[in-house]
């Protein structure tokens, strides 16, 4: 067993949390305990991990922080690794990101990618074998992680199958099947549960638990090249959470039978684990398109292995998933300008047929980096600006 060396105690918010360590990057152990996060996700350039401690300030601290910070005490915990027990205050510790769900603008024409099969067992069926019975009764094929199902499946005397559109069985009984949307962003990650008539059963939002290892895109990859594992670890967290957040709002544990994956470039490498190396430097490549994997391969350990995952595709580089779908459910529109405004923007136009997209980081302008004023979406941000008719202006909040 490692030995972990030395101590760090944190005071923030009313709290103390003490954890041990064997060392390492100082602003990196604290955010693994996220207990702070930075818009450059510790590389030394914003200037917003500060913490208040007894250690000397080197170079970058003079060049970013005030002579009254300095003689406070504050510093910046990326500057300093980690080679003795620390006794740390952090005045203004991360506040929790808010998620806040909009309606929809229009309903586009619902078209599910599974239909149910019900089907009536006959136990003494002239096949070769279960499988190649069910098979046959079902016009669809079985897949080998579905396979432990079929004993269980054939001692019933009716199974309500669920069936891909291209003809593959996802489910063997689950009579109320449900679809499941995640749009994987930046910043906040927000998923959907629907059935198949497209009716909503529930839907829920939350941060982004990859903000401690940098806001935007840009800080991600570059974290990425040696902690990609970690990122993964953080978006797999997400997802399970996700999963389950929105089975017991619904009470629908064990119906949702497929899931559709929505993310830019960036967030679709990393939530499967592949590199962004050739994404993050020229010649901006991204090292697959098409992703289509299963629970059991992501880490989504509260849904039956074999539950599809699709992500969809990407265009290019940096015209992922996201656009796409955004372009999907405008496909029937002649001629629009769209803009899909977040921590990275993208943006596309259609004219006469023809579409041309680009995106570009947002990151600053929504998450505080290198600006005086505002904040990110936490508590307290403002949400709505109301005037009366009899001229009150009333300003809501979020979390009031």
């Amino acid at each position: 067993m490692k030995y972990l060396k030395y101590r760090i105690i944190v005071l923030s918010n009313g709290k103390t949390v003490v954890f041990h360590t064997e060392g390492g990057n100082l602003y990196h152990r604290l955010a693994e305990h996220s207990l702070i996060y930075s818009p450059c996700g510790g590389n030394s350039l914003c200037g917003q991990c500060k913490i208040k401690a007894e250690l000397p300030a080197g170079k970058i601290e003079r060049q970013l922080l005030s002579e009254s910070e300095l003689d406070e005490n504050i510093r910046l915990a990326c500057c300093h690794e980690i080679d003795k027990d620390i006794l740390i205050t952090i005045q203004n510790p991360p506040k929790k990101i808010k998620s806040i769900a909009g309606s929809a603008l229009f309903i586009a024409d619902i078209d599910p990618i599974v239909r149910k099969k019900s089907i009536s067992i006959d136990k003494n069926h002239s096949f070769p074998s279960d499988k190649a019975y069910l098979e046959h009764c079902l016009g669809a094929k079985i897949g080998n992680m579905l396979i432990r199902h079929i004993p269980s499946a054939i001692q019933a005397e009716n199974i309500d199958a669920v069936i891909t559109y291209y003809g593959t069985v996802v489910s063997l009984y689950c009579e109320n099947p449900l679809l499941m949307a995640v749009d994987i962003g930046t910043t906040t990650i927000a998923g959907e549960l629907r059935d198949l008539e497209g009716n909503i059963i529930a839907r829920y939002g939350m941060a982004n638990s990859q903000r401690k290892y940098g806001y935007d895109i840009i800080s991600r990859m570059q974290y990425a090249v040696d902690g990609l594992e970690n990122l993964k670890k953080a978006l797999t967290e997400d997802l399970n959470f996700l999963v389950l957040k929105l089975s017991r709002e619904s009470k629908s544990a064990g119906r949702i039978v497929y899931i559709c994956i929505t993310a830019n470039s960036a967030m679709t490498h990393i939530a499967y684990g592949i590199p962004t190396d050739r994404l993050a430097a020229f010649p901006y490549k991204n090292s697959i398109s098409i992703l289509d994997t299963n629970a059991a391969e992501m880490g989504i350990d509260s849904l039956d292995k074999a539950t599809p995952v699709h992500f969809v595709p990407l265009v290019d580089a940096y015209i992922g998933g996201d656009i796409l779908s955004d372009l999907t459910a405008l496909s029937n529109e002649e001629n629009f300008l769209l803009c899909d405004i977040g921590t990275n923007c993208e943006v596309a136009l259609k004219r006469n047929g023809n579409i041309w997209a680009t995106s570009a980081p947002s990151g600053p302008a929504f998450e505080g980096g290198n600006i005086e004023c505002g904040m990110t979406a936490a508590d307290g941000a403002i949400k709505k600006v109301l005037l009366s008719d009899s001229d009150d202006l009333k300003i809501e909040t979020i979390g009031n």
